[in-house]
């Protein structure tokens, strides 16, 4: 709905495929949505089947549209219908479309329709084909609703709820979409996806709102916070507890932890001795200091000079014959005779 007025909403009718006697719920329906401020009923109006649409015609003010069936067996008032919704799309402009049959044929208009950007209300029985219902923004199974009430005739039981694997996964779904960190939605939030998605209405399945089919599957959790519900999947708040449970055995056993880690330390590519010792634990580099410790040779005193050693007198006699023998230079040669100093006489 727009913000600055209400949407406006063509309503079209298949009388030859609608009830009469539900016009007045589709109408409440739509005053919700916004205006219907067209209103028209397709149909051959000579047949006796539609003289229960007289009376509700000119009460609620529907134009009646003539369409004469041109050959027997064959409803000519489909193709005028279509005709004139597309017609009021593109010189009207309505923000929606109401459609009112359950006849597979106005698929193909209605996926024309939303893909221009109008919405699409469908109304008919539960026997309307699935590719008809998914194709609207929404779907009203009429048989399936009292005129005189929101709620419906029939509500469906949880455990039937629950054999719905479609109406479960797409609830799931939504809800986990919608949700924040804690899993909790807000319900109009969710039941906005859900339209969006698929033509889904809670009054099908037999409950006047979403809020109360969800908590009727019995697989949410719905809590209020005034006027607004909030909503979150069951599973979410069972996996917490069971998260902590798993996770609390991990944090004791660390001496266990590092052990095996010091075991597949050798296994690793070797690394440079600086390296490994700046990764190893504290324990392990104190080892290393110690052992390089032990492993240096001590201090040993200088050593002192070695005294030369004296020979022996033996030797020193043993040699000393041999110096005799052997004849020296200096007592070979004979020596010289010392010259006479001439002295001069004084003369007289």
């Amino acid at each position: 709905m727009n913000g600055e007025r209400p949407a406006r909403i063509a309503l079209l009718i298949d009388a030859d495929n609608s009830p009469a006697a539900k016009i007045d719920l589709i109408l409440t329906e739509l005053a919700t949505l916004g205006v219907a401020n067209v209103r028209r009923a397709y149909g051959n109006w000579k047949k006796d089947a539609l003289k229960g649409w007289e009376k509700v015609l000119h009460e609620h003010a529907i134009r009646p549209m003539q369409q004469f069936d041109y050959s027997k067996g064959k409803n000519a008032s489909d193709m005028a219908m279509v005709i004139d919704a597309l017609e009021l799309l593109y010189t009207d402009q309505p923000d929606a479309f109401g459609i009112v049959s359950s006849d597979a044929d106005f698929t193909p208009l209605v996926m024309h329709l939303r893909a221009k950007g109008a919405a699409v209300y469908g109304f008919g029985n539960h026997q309307a084909p699935a590719p008809f219902v998914n194709a609207c923004s929404r779907f009203l199974y009429l048989d399936k609703v009292d005129a005189g009430s929101s709620a419906g005739q029939q509500r469906m039981s949880p455990a039937q709820l629950r054999q719905d694997a479609k109406l479960i996964s797409l609830l799931r779904h939504a809800v986990q979409a919608a949700g924040g960190e804690e899993g909790w939605a807000q319900v109009g939030v969710v039941a906005q996806q859900i339209r969006n998605q698929a033509s889904v209405d809670a009054r099908n399945y037999g409950y006047p709102t979403f809020s109360r089919l969800l908590e009727a599957t019995q697989l949410f959790e719905l809590r209020r916070e005034g006027s607004v519900a909030w909503v979150r999947d069951r599973r979410e708040g069972r996996a917490e507890p069971r998260q902590e449970a798993r996770t609390e055995p991990v944090r004791n056993p660390e001496p266990a932890a590092a052990r095996s880690t010091r075991v597949e330390r050798p296994q690793s590519k070797p690394e440079p001795e600086g390296v490994r010792m700046r990764e190893a634990p504290v324990e392990d580099a104190v080892a290393a200091v110690v052992a390089s410790l032990l492993s240096e040779p001590e201090a040993q005193p200088p050593a002192e000079a070695p005294t030369p050693r004296r020979r022996s007198p033996r030797r020193k006699a043993e040699a000393s014959p041999a110096a005799e023998a052997a004849p020296t230079p200096e007592a070979a040669a004979p020596t010289p005779k010392p010259r006479a100093r001439r002295t001069s006489k004084p003369k007289a």
